[in-house]
């Protein structure tokens, strides 16, 4: 029986970072600040506020889970460790998070950059620049780690400078925006909060990454940590930039809500077009990140047999690049997307599935934690953040049948038995 294929450790702690940040920064933080804002109304930053809050016992089960247990799995390798059966599961649910939350990141790059240079084509446009953006981000992750990395290095250090100025540039502004929500606002905030939670995600994917790092132990968690506490600061800043500028009845709300900002800072067509590069450059290295993730788990989803052994997804090619799950994710994204512009799903739909997916998969990690964690008081840590998680899907109503459906998926009908599709040869 031939060795099962692993991927090269190649990352050190500051492409970890960067990584991190790429895969969590992106559509979430271009989109959803107008979004929340529309929803939630002037207590809208308590959604984000909340949302931090309410991740941090999360994150800390989720960083001793990947120092722990590092592999291209991610989520479901963790699942794995405690329960075994349930990993197919797990990763279809994983695969349907991505498989939406990933095109929605695209599709918020395309409407930004057909409204921010005055494109023709309304809807059509912004999904072509949204496929042009989806390949431009493969074809870098196709040429392998090392470059793909240096790439994203550079794009994120540009990119946070600049998003810091955006933000802070509307400082002045803050101070009338700060109240305390009263009780009558708190379902608001609730609300908003549910639709923020896909800003929060992207560890789960940047998980996925852990096999490639030289130390996993030491530079997983670190990457973590420090990229929560960058992504947290900017949320907040991104979100008060937008409700102290924008009017909530604003139509550009739902599609571009940083429009409106940088037009009353920079004002006129020159500030439009700069977005429209600036929302691209931003996008692409979301998305470098993202698909880097993805493939990487699509390949241990091939190599464990979770999925058809025609796909031959398990592969690495001569460089150790799997080549044929990059493509198979690229077929899907590009798929998904054309559904979005035959009207099959607004863009807001996929990115709610996609956030309640994704919230899904840390609930499972801190039921894992409890599971196998031996210390009483980390667990009872925990369990409170469990307790938490299961009162907050109730938020999600019934499109919590998307993800039941997938994990029900890879199994069959008679005695709970995992589908095996077997790894090509």
């Amino acid at each position: 029986m031939a060795d099962t294929p692993t991927l090269k450790p190649t990352l050190g702690l500051f492409s970890a970072v960067m990584l991190a940040l790429s895969v969590v920064v992106g559509a979430g933080m271009l989109m959803l600040p107008g979004l929340v804002f529309r929803s939630a109304g002037p207590d809208a930053y308590w959604s984000w506020i909340g949302d931090s809050l309410m991740s941090l016992p999360l994150l800390w089960v989720f960083v001793r889970l990947g120092r722990a247990h590092p592999s291209a799995g991610g989520v479901s390798h963790f699942v794995r460790v405690a329960w075994p059966r349930a990993q197919a599961g797990v990763a279809f649910v994983l695969l349907g998070a991505f498989g939406l939350g990933i095109p929605s990141i695209a599709l918020t790059g395309g409407y930004y950059v057909a409204e921010g240079l005055a494109l023709p084509g309304g809807t059509a446009t912004a999904g072509l620049v949204a496929a042009a953006l989806l390949v431009g981000a493969a074809a870098i992750v196709r040429h392998g780690a090392t470059l793909a990395s240096r790439w994203q290095n550079a794009v994120m250090v540009a990119l946070l400078l600049i998003l810091v100025v955006l933000a802070g540039s509307t400082l002045p502004r803050w101070g009338r925006e700060f109240h305390w929500p009263d009780a009558a606002a708190l379902p608001a905030v609730w609300q908003g909060m549910a639709l923020a939670f896909f800003s929060y995600t992207g560890w789960e994917l940047f998980a996925a990454l852990s096999e490639e790092m030289r130390n996993p132990r030491r530079d997983f968690p670190l990457a973590v940590v420090i990229s929560f506490v960058a992504v947290s600061l900017l949320y907040l800043g991104a979100a008060l930039a937008v409700q102290s500028t924008v009017a909530v009845d604003d139509p550009r709300l739902i599609r571009a809500p940083f429009l409106p900002v940088v037009e009353a800072l920079v004002g006129g067509a020159s500030g439009r077009a700069a977005l429209g590069g600036l929302v691209a450059l931003i996008i692409v290295a979301n998305l470098v990140g993202a698909v880097w993730a993805a493939s990487r788990l699509v390949f241990d989803m091939g190599r464990n047999g979770f999925l058809p052994a025609a796909l031959d997804a398990g592969r690495l090619d001569a460089g150790g690049t799997p080549a044929r799950a990059l493509a198979t994710v690229l077929a899907g994204f590009l798929a998904v997307i054309g559904f979005h512009l035959i009207g099959g799903v607004p863009l807001d739909a996929l990115l709610t599935l996609a956030g309640q997916n994704f919230f899904l998969l840390y609930l499972a990690c801190v039921a894992v934690f409890v599971k196998i964690v031996p210390d009483r008081r980390e667990r009872a840590f925990a369990l409170l953040a469990l307790v938490g998680l299961l009162a907050f899907a109730g938020a999600f109503g019934w499109s919590l049948l998307y993800p039941l459906a997938l994990f029900a998926l890879p199994y069959a009908a008679r005695q709970g038995r995992v589908v095996h599709f077997g790894r090509a040869g």
